[in-house]
């Protein structure tokens, strides 16, 4: 049998050993009320691109970020924040090797910031596990994907070390699934008014049915905390453009909130004009050209991270009728999208990352736009 490397495999692998750990904190200390996993990755040291975690814990329910470590700074936390260096309990709350494992989890995640020695500050968290009044834990994703490119199968293929082994190929993508001749009218329902719950709750009911996981993830997506365990073929051709952890889904198991990796022209006009982006309505361009399709019928937030995108009101259509009308938008053009007039918001600034209170965080600096006016 192939040993595939199965990025989000390893995420899951650390996320439960996380779990483990935080819970056998809690117990062990009452005082602590919650713990942040944070994750960096080195570039100027002997380590390479070794990726290193943090555990930091704190006497209060909401942490605050960035942790200074008293090690660092010769001064206890404002915060009374302590990570496992503080304690001496060196990666206690990751167990991935920090020279192979970790780099394939979590490079995705890892800013770069100039170098970086392990500065606890230099960090960027991704789990928050809280204590509960009923002696459970609960366990919060706050990490925010800052390298999507790193977030595909194919990031790591040309890395040298594997371990002293060769390479594990990745793990192949899910093979697109065509809707059965019962599926695809209620589907096509879906695409043409994805603001409606009803098409979705029908198609939801045929697949409970049937006994289609689908059908039991659906049920429960509709609520304000939607289930994570998607299953990426529900992605469809999307994957080619959406990292392991660039999508949220709601409403059934079709794509809600979506951040997309479109590293070029050719590749935006390849994929920009699938019907599954009918179901997003939050979509972020992530890297790479910004460009809209008809298909993209259910959009009212879009963001993007490049000073291409103007700052809106309102998102209006106009219709693409050729290849010239995919090119990337210069500043300050209208936005090309289906619904005219329909209220949305865009940005271009960043998602929201975290519900963590920042302290000192690095933040970008706003991008510079104009409000573009309806025709």
């Amino acid at each position: 049998m192939t040993a595939y490397l199965d990025i989000p495999g390893l995420r899951a692998i650390d996320e439960k050993h996380f779990l483990e750990a935080a819970k056998k904190k809690f117990d062990a200390d009452p005082r602590v009320q919650s713990i942040v996993l944070a994750v960096a990755q080195y570039f100027a040291d002997e380590a390479g691109d070794a990726v290193h975690t943090l555990g930091v814990l704190y006497p209060t329910r909401e942490p605050t970020w960035p942790h200074r470590c008293p090690e660092e700074n010769e001064v206890a936390a404002a915060d009374g924040s302590q990570c496992d260096r503080c304690l001496r309990e060196w990666n206690a709350f990751g167990q991935l090797d920090s020279n192979l494992d970790a780099v394939y989890a979590y490079s995705a995640y890892c800013g770069e910031y100039g170098g970086g020695e392990g500065e606890s500050w230099l960090h960027d968290p991704i789990l928050v596990a809280r204590r509960e009044l009923d002696g459970g834990v609960s366990l919060e994703h706050v990490g925010r994907i800052v390298r999507p490119w790193m977030d595909f199968p194919n990031a790591f293929v040309d890395r040298e070390d594997d371990g002293g082994e060769d390479a594990r190929p990745p793990k192949p993508e899910p093979a697109v699934v065509p809707w059965t001749a019962e599926e695809a009218p209620m589907v096509e329902k879906i695409y043409a008014a994805p603001w409606d719950d009803a098409p979705r709750r029908v198609l939801v009911d045929h697949w409970l049915e049937r006994s289609d996981p689908r059908g039991a993830f659906g049920a429960l997506s509709f609520g304000p905390k939607p289930p994570r365990d998607f299953d990426r073929a529900w992605l469809g051709p999307l994957t080619a453009v959406v990292g392991y952890g660039g999508a949220e889904f709601a409403r059934g198991p079709f794509a809600h909130r979506v951040s997309a990796c479109f590293l070029d022209v050719e590749r935006l006009k390849a994929h920009v004009g699938h019907r599954e982006w009918s179901t997003v309505s939050s979509l972020r361009f992530a890297i790479g050209p910004v460009g809209f399709s008809p298909a993209m019928a259910g959009l009212t937030e879009v963001f993007s991270t490049c000073a291409t995108l103007p700052a809106v009101k309102t998102l209006v259509l106009e219709e693409v009728d050729s290849d010239q009308d995919l090119e990337p938008l210069g500043d300050g053009e209208a936005l090309r999208l289906l619904r005219p007039g329909r209220p949305a918001r865009a940005s271009a600034g960043e998602l929201p990352q975290m519900k963590l209170t920042p302290r000192a965080r690095r933040p970008r600096p706003p991008v510079a736009c104009r409000a573009s006016p309806p025709p």
